[in-house]
């Protein structure tokens, strides 16, 4: 699939509206896309509002909708790209498409984790490509040979065509019963040839750690790790071996950006990483990062931050905004509230 529209500028949003159009004045035109009760041919009606968006830079996007006949879709500005019951390669037949967070390039392609029928269980596709399902064997040097894949987190895009996969494995050679990796995965849909590079996986020990402390697990929410097109990639990890203190931290390739018990841009409270929810990074094509985290020491009040650039490297973090810090651009005595766990810095 492939879409290119250098003209086109798109703003995608789900709402739940009163009539049949909104007007910004000054501002985007708002266009419905999709919504509740609308009709897909062969596929039904849309029950609720979309699980799942995303939007490329030409604007092409992608929603994952629950229809009343096939169960879920994958719907595209081209139409319906997958159903629940779909057939792809080695017969393998699509049970479940409710893997939030699909990967979208900007030329169009699409990565993700469906669900399949029988003993495959789950896998990841390219467009319509089964590159990996489970319990097929890796083919990556780092790990112990032999080593298959038991389960799949998130796969993401970049612009370059190369995809960022976590994934869940089982080496003999590795410590506890789920061990974390996080890999590039290089396709050439014209061969089929697939290249699988570890960045890091369970029991490394990371650059900036002391000795004997090592990866535990990653952040598996699609919202705690990211990369941009120059093969820079973030991500959050917990750490084995260590004080409890400091047991978590944020990278960026192989280099410490943040750390738990870090002060950082504070003097105050301390960095309270981790990788639940309540930490969310993302990079830019610059390679600048900004983290969505907590803070602890203070008042809870003030527990919150999004921060950007650069504990570690060249300088002290900026902060972006604190909970309880005045509103900009409002006048009077208000302040923010709360960051909110379901919000992603970008």
């Amino acid at each position: 699939m492939k879409h290119k529209n250098p003209n086109l500028y798109a703003l995608l949003c789900i709402a739940v509206i009163a009539g049949t159009s909104v007007c910004l004045a000054n501002g985007p035109t708002v266009t419905t896309l999709i919504k509740q009760g609308d009709e897909i041919p062969g596929h039904g009606v849309v029950g609720n509002l979309p699980i799942d968006v995303n939007i490329n830079n030409d604007g092409f996007w992608l929603t994952t909708l629950p229809m009343s006949i096939s169960g879920r879709v994958i719907l595209t500005s081209d139409g319906v790209h997958m159903a629940e019951g779909d057939v792809l390669g080695q017969d393998l037949v699509v049970s479940s498409l409710a893997n939030l967070h699909k990967g979208l390039g900007n030329n169009g392609d699409i990565i993700h984790r469906p669900g399949f029928e029988g003993d495959a269980n789950s896998g990841i596709v390219w467009n319509h490509d089964v590159l990996i399902v489970r319990d097929q064997i890796s083919t990556a040097s780092a790990f112990t040979p032999g080593t298959p894949y038991v389960g799949f987190w998130r796969a993401k895009l970049n612009d370059n065509g190369r995809a960022l996969l976590l994934a869940t494995v089982s080496d003999e050679n590795l410590s506890g019963n789920s061990q974390h990796a996080l890999l590039w995965l290089d396709y050439d849909p014209d061969t089929g040839a697939l290249t699988e590079t570890v960045i890091a996986k369970r029991d490394d020990e990371l650059p900036g750690q002391p000795n004997g402390v090592t990866l535990n697990q990653f952040g598996t929410g699609s919202e705690r790790f990211a990369m941009n097109n120059n093969d820079e990639v973030i991500y959050t990890v917990s750490l084995s071996g260590g004080d409890t203190a400091t047991n978590a931290a944020v990278y960026v390739n192989d280099t410490l950006v943040a750390q738990k018990g870090d002060f950082g841009a504070f003097k105050d409270v301390t960095y309270n990483i981790g990788t639940s929810a309540a930490t969310r990074v993302d990079i830019n094509d610059a390679g600048d990062y900004v983290i969505r985290m907590l803070l602890a020491g203070g008042p809870t009040d003030q527990n919150q931050a999004i921060v950007r650039n650069n504990l570690h490297t060249d300088g002290p973090d900026e902060v972006v905004i604190r909970r309880g810090d005045p509103v900009p651009g409002l006048d009077g005595d208000y302040t923010i509230a709360g960051l909110g766990t379901g919000a992603q810095p970008r």
